[in-house]
């Protein structure tokens, strides 16, 4: 999965909470009785989380010492570039549109076309923003419609719309003032009289698919990008509810930004990154005011020290003072220079310095610049996101179940990961058989949160009561339950929540219940499983792959449509996998296999006609057919609640 951590989360917090393909009106979504806003935004409840050493920062720390040992610069080739990579990008993934901002250093225009130049990048807006839209009234009409392009989607069903709104200061105004470039208007706190391009607020919606959030217009079904139509800094000078819009399209796509040293942005000391002839990132030297003397000591002595402060980090004449995108290049050499930087850094108290380019080497031109490259992804063969034909009505607030007001009891028991096979196959049977009389189905899931490694685990419980009225005798029943396994040291706490019932995946109605009934069904086969598992000694993971299996044919309505589907769908797993493992899948997997007869190949009882569990997978096909992919293709629905061990 792409995207900034706090991104990362939301998303999954989302399908946690609304599950897969939930359309959740954005002034829902966002209120306090929503998800809120992302964490880092002005007025988010959230709190970053701690952020993780990766393999990337480890690698770029070296490669940073390095430098640093050597005085020299980070030179990426191709195979440090793949060392350095997480993952291989999906070009699908990519931002359909991207600028980049560079200054040319050449020192004469001979050298220029010799190819004796480097590129120095400037700028990287956000592929939502844009840094030539403040100076487009500027452009001829037959040039501006080609730029008007390129803000044009390649996706079907998909538009691009422009977002409108004031900037939080008065002074930022010039800077976010824009003429239209977008198909579509999309206005905050503003008013606009309504026509066929606006799109209300009221009419946006974000879903969940796959690693990714979309925001979709609810009256179409279109997938809507908004556009920031100037290169205005997001986190403190625009709305939160703006830069929420303009960052949640593409909030999960692999980042793009100027180059990120990760957890060395902290260092005294960044060298240079260098690719080919282009600097990818500039030399950068961290100054803080004790490092140099008091504003009480006289000029030649402060000189000094900067001096020996210069050679001991090799901090070259022609320098930048730089605050976030805006820079100021000053001369070291020069007097007046230098009394600005201690006029700077005694105001400050920290500055952070760049190398840049010296006045000769922008000989070429004779002055400063910069050049603004458009880049704009052509059309895909399998586009990302398709129109939603059959718009789900929109999640609201009378969709929850709260407890003792919903027919649904929702647990979480919480106890060691390592007790939960015992949990579920030697006592939850226990549970459901003292609630035969006001229970009509019940099931469960292994839940960790996977944002938050440092999280307790628990077994989320959901008991389907026959009537409302039962819930206060069924939470009596369920506390005594959980008070024995507490007694047994075996759980340390219960706890009643309430649900969110999964209808942007499932549908409403009848479609509901014919996936709450496959839910059921899934765990009475994963108890099934656990216990068969213990007799034979086969491996709980070979008996969970195999019922996968099973469950896709069942659902597809055809094995060898289910299992290809498996093999389209499902990504495989990096490192060598266990031979025996593998051979026990593959085993209880065929049906014709020398398992049948085992009691782990009993287990798989929903395999068999007549049973509760053979019906239910029929049924969830029968009720919602259109279920797709990631990539618009038909696909057999399945539960998200799979007991079966991981």
């Amino acid at each position: 999965m792409g995207g900034y951590p706090p991104w990362r989360e939301y998303q999954t917090d989302f399908r946690a909470r609304y599950g897969t393909g939930a359309l959740v009106p954005v002034l829902d979504l966002i209120a306090d009785s929503g998800l809120g806003l992302p964490a880092g935004y002005l007025g988010s409840g959230r709190e970053r989380g701690t952020r993780q050493i990766s393999e990337r920062d480890h690698k770029l720390l070296n490669l940073v010492q390095q430098a640093t040992v050597t005085g020299g610069e980070i030179v990426l080739t191709e195979k440090l570039i793949e060392h350095l990579a997480s993952a291989p990008v999906d070009p699908q993934r990519l931002p359909v549109r991207t600028e980049i901002g560079f200054t040319i250093r050449a020192c004469s225009l001979d050298d220029l076309n010799a190819g004796r130049f480097q590129l120095d990048v400037t700028g990287t807006p956000r592929p939502a923003s844009s840094m030539i839209a403040r100076h487009a009234h500027l452009i001829p009409e037959p040039d501006l419609a080609e730029i008007r392009r390129t803000f044009d989607t390649p996706e079907p069903d998909t538009t691009t719309a422009q977002l409108s709104f004031v900037p939080r200061w008065r002074r930022d105004e010039n800077v976010a003032r824009s003429i239209r470039l977008a198909p579509s208007v999309i206005s905050i706190a503003e008013y606009h009289a309504p026509d066929a391009d606006s799109i209300a607020l009221a009419d946006l919606a974000v879903t969940a698919e796959g690693a990714d959030l979309h925001l979709i217009q609810i009256s179409t079904g279109k997938r809507v990008i908004p556009l920031v139509a100037s290169a205005l800094e997001a986190a403190t000078h625009s709305p939160p509810l703006a830069r929420f819009l303009s960052e949640v399209a593409t909030a999960c796509f692999p980042v793009y930004s100027a180059f990120d040293f990760g957890a060395a942005n902290t260092l005294p000391y960044l060298p240079r990154v260098r690719y080919r002839r282009t600097i990818l990132a500039p030399a950068r030297w961290l100054l803080n005011a004790d490092q140099l003397p008091g504003h009480e000591t006289d000029q030649s002595t402060w000189n000094a020290e900067l001096a020996a402060w210069r050679e001991r980090w090799h901090v070259p004449d022609h320098v930048a003072i730089a605050d976030h995108d805006r820079v100021q290049p000053i001369d070291l050499r020069h007097r007046v220079h230098r009394m600005l930087l201690r006029s700077r850094i005694e105001r400050r108290g920290r500055l952070e310095l760049h190398e840049c380019a010296a006045p000769g080497e922008l000989g070429w031109l004779g002055r400063a610049h910069e050049i603004l490259l458009i880049m704009h992804r052509p059309r895909t063969a399998a586009p990302r996101a398709r129109r939603i034909k059959m718009v789900p009505p929109p999640v609201t607030g009378a969709d929850l179940h709260l407890p003792a007001a919903s027919r649904i009891v929702a647990l979480r028991l919480h106890a060691h990961p390592d007790r939960f096979d015992d949990i579920i196959a030697d006592h939850l049977a226990a549970l459901a058989a003292s609630c035969d009389s006001t229970v009509a189905n019940w099931w469960f899931h292994r839940h960790r949160d996977l944002s938050d490694h440092r999280a307790s685990q628990h077994l989320a419980i959901f008991l389907h009561l026959r009537g409302v009225e039962h819930f206060a005798a069924t939470a009596a029943l369920a506390a005594s339950w959980a008070e024995r396994l507490h007694r047994d040291h075996l759980a340390s706490r219960l706890a009643f929540t309430d649900w969110q019932p999964p209808t942007g995946r499932y549908g409403h109605g009848p479609a509901l219940d014919a996936a709450l009934r496959a839910f059921a069904a899934d765990s009475a086969a994963a108890v099934a499983q656990l216990r068969a598992a213990r007799i034979s000694g086969l491996a709980p993971q070979a008996l969970a792959a195999a019922s996968f299996v099973d469950l896709a044919a069942a659902l597809a309505g055809d094995p060898v449509v289910g299992r290809d589907w498996l093999l389209r769908e499902t990504s495989p797993s990096s490192g060598r996998l266990d031979r025996g493992l593998r051979d026990q899948a593959l085993g209880l997997a065929d049906r014709l296999g020398p398992l049948k007869g085992t009691p782990a190949g009993q287990a798989r009882s929903h395999q068999r006609p007549g049973t509760a569990a053979a019906s239910a997978p029929p049924a969830c096909r029968r009720r919602f057919p259109r279920s797709r992919t990631r990539h618009g293709s038909p696909r057999p629905s399945h539960s998200p609640a799979t007991a079966s061990p991981r």
